[in-house]
């Protein structure tokens, strides 16, 4: 009982301190993190798998922002759509590959 009552004074002191990453931060990883990509040496399925993730990431994002305060917009969805259409035409029709 005693260590449990010293853990809690331990978490009460270093409440506000622990797990605290301003969000620029994890923004500035990130964005450093995908820019490094380009000159990793990883295998193109593996690249291309984070690319997307990294995609539908700040789709999940903007989606949660915008349902978070309240608005519904469909202009994400346009916009993801569009850019998925024009990149299945560049890559069917003119032959420029994504990857």
């Amino acid at each position: 009982m005693k260590i449990r009552y010293y853990l809690w004074r331990l978490y009460k002191i270093f409440e506000e301190e622990i797990l605290v990453i301003p969000g620029r931060a994890i923004g500035s990883i990130g964005i450093i993190f995908l820019l490094s990509l380009a000159f990793i040496n990883i295998s193109p399925y593996l690249k291309n798998l984070l690319i997307f993730c990294s995609i539908f990431a700040i789709l999940a994002a903007s989606w949660d922002l915008l349902f978070f305060s309240g608005q519904l917009n469909l202009g994400h969805g346009a916009f993801f759509g569009a850019s998925a259409y024009t990149s299945a035409i560049l890559s069917s029709k003119v032959g420029y590959r994504y990857h």
